[in-house]
């Protein structure tokens, strides 16, 4: 319940994040048989009871010790890929039984057991000032969410339950995120042991640089997410994703595809206009949906070729192009990037980057690479400006992304934050987090993250307030540590977390100012956006 003071709320919605709750993750591998331990898999399946879950925990961390001596041993040791059937019996017979056009439905069961996802989650952006000190994926979204959460979330609602994100620039809050929020029984789709595994960048006997790409990233963790403990599950498919897009998949889909097409690799593709087009890689494919060319980020003039060259082509979206959403077949993906010369035919270095050397250098080695058109909702939300219109539209009832999808939720952290307080305000189309206090003001088109304070007589219109961890007595304006105080003006602005307004500041960017670096004041403008920094502290009476 919502204590209200004589307030007004117009068309009002308050996000909270779907709570995660359960015991810790228990790695698959580290579980060589399920036969050697019933007792423990089945008590942690029920979640333990108090009398007997300090006993199964202290069996379960036993054993686990030594399971993990020999991951440890296998930690350097080369991904071996079993011999390659492109065209194996039971591939044609499958391809048979789901037939030329229909294909046949996957249960979560089965991904589950044949599928490991990775998640590409680097996040450098010098440009972005919201990543001064997180990873990109680390940002938050939607008043209660982080950005790794959307393709997180998309995993488990696809039944895929054994992900790894891959970490390497300012991890720290990112890895704290994902470690708290992805716990069981949640991971446990279809009776079958799931995690969310963190990898960050690290050094080893033959690796001591940092990560130089995407498909190096992969490379360097291929001991681990294309392995299991347990020989018998080793996965069969490795789903690639991006933690820098907004949308909502079912990858189950892909998979059938994929299964269907007999393909060695399936790059979920949709339609661009010329200007979206220009940071993606373009594709050209037939009517079976093989591509047939490909090219990340063409310059302009070699653009011409790929406009309107697809079945998928239409006169609104001429351009065909990569969302960065992979599946590869496991050994396909091993011998891609662990053997440049069955690839390229020469010893060149090792390919960095899956767009702009993997699939093309797969492509021209005969592998069967294919596209599958997805027509829903994506945002790109790399980019400061995409990042902030896509979030506004979040507090639009007609937005095409539905925070409220009850079918396909959106996971992410369980807090025990109190509700949130509104005393006369008027609020409209505004999205409002768990612990937040708002005083008779006005706020309109925003996303008003967790735990905000909003002073007295204070203007707020399509703002993100991206939430504070902690805050004072809300009765003490002047015992507050973050928060917007009273009087305040602010519009068409990202306040990132944990940062102070003082009181009567203007912040509307009257002067329309473009591009500005005045990160010594606590702000920066990027595209015409003003983003007060985290942490930053903007005085009493100041306009910007």
């Amino acid at each position: 319940m919502r204590s209200r003071k004589n307030c007004t709320v117009v068309a009002s919605t308050n996000s909270s994040g779907t709570r995660v709750e359960g015991l810790h993750a228990v790695k698959e591998e580290l579980l060589l048989s399920t036969r050697t331990k019933p007792h423990i898999d089945d008590a942690f399946a029920r979640g333990s009871t108090n009398s007997n879950r300090h006993q199964n925990s202290h069996s379960l961390q036993k054993w686990r010790r030594g399971a993990a001596a020999i991951s440890l041993d296998m930690s350097e040791a080369e991904v071996k890929p079993r011999p390659l059937k492109r065209s194996s019996s039971a591939d044609k017979l499958e391809a048979r039984s789901v037939g030329a056009k229909g294909r046949r439905e996957l249960s979560k069961g089965d991904i589950s057991r044949t599928v490991h996802a990775v998640i590409l989650a680097g996040g450098a952006d010098a440009c972005n000032p919201l990543t001064r000190r997180r990873a990109k994926p680390a940002i938050p979204i939607g008043g209660s969410y982080r950005l790794v959460d959307v393709p997180i979330s998309n995993c488990l609602n696809s039944g895929i339950n054994k992900i790894f994100v891959l970490t390497q620039f300012n991890s720290s809050s990112l890895n704290n995120h994902v470690t708290s929020a992805y716990q069981q029984p949640l991971l446990s789709a279809a009776g079958d042991v799931g995690w969310v595994d963190v990898l960050s960048a690290t050094q080893t006997p033959t690796n001591k640089d940092w990560m130089t790409g995407s498909a190096d990233a992969v490379r360097r963790h291929l001991n681990v997410v294309a392995e299991s403990v347990d020989p018998s599950r080793v996965p069969s498919l490795c789903v690639v994703l991006s933690g820098e897009a907004l949308y909502r998949m079912d990858y189950g889909q892909l998979i059938a595809a994929h299964r269907a097409n007999n393909a060695d690799i399936t790059i979920a593709a949709s339609g661009f206009t010329k200007e979206e087009a220009k940071n993606k890689g373009l594709m050209r494919v037939v009517d079976s949906g093989r591509l047939v060319e490909f090219e990340e980020k063409p310059a302009e003039e070699d653009m011409n070729k790929f406009c309107m060259s697809n079945k998928w082509s239409s006169l609104q979206k001429p351009y065909v192009g990569s969302l960065g959403i992979y599946v590869f077949s496991r050994d396909v993906l091993l011998e891609l990037l662990q053997n440049p010369e069955v690839v390229s035919g020469t010893n060149l270095d090792l390919d960095k980057h899956f767009g702009q050397d993997v699939v093309p250098h797969a492509m021209r080695s005969n592998y069967k690479v294919h596209a599958e058109y997805f027509d829903g909702y994506w945002q790109d939300v790399g980019t400061l400006k995409n990042y902030y219109h896509a979030s506004i539209a979040l507090a639009k009832e007609e937005c095409p992304f539905s925070l409220f999808d009850t079918d396909r939720p959106m996971f992410t952290l369980g807090r025990t934050w109190p509700p949130s307080r509104y005393e006369d305000c008027t609020i409209e189309n505004t999205i409002i987090a768990d612990g937040c206090v708002l005083k008779k003001s006005t706020i309109k088109n925003s996303v008003v993250g967790l735990c905000s304070y909003i002073g007295s007589g204070c203007t707020i219109e399509d703002s993100l307030l991206l939430g504070n961890d902690f805050y004072g007595n809300p009765g003490d304006e002047e015992s507050m540590l973050y928060g917007v105080e009273s009087g305040c003006t602010i519009k068409g602005a990202i306040l990132d977390r944990n940062s102070l307004i003082g009181k009567g500041s203007v912040i509307t960017n009257a002067e329309g100012i473009q591009e500005a670096n005045r990160a010594s004041l606590g702000y920066t403008i990027c595209d015409g956006i003003v983003t007060v920094l985290k942490g930053a502290t903007i005085p009493e009476g100041t306009r910007i």
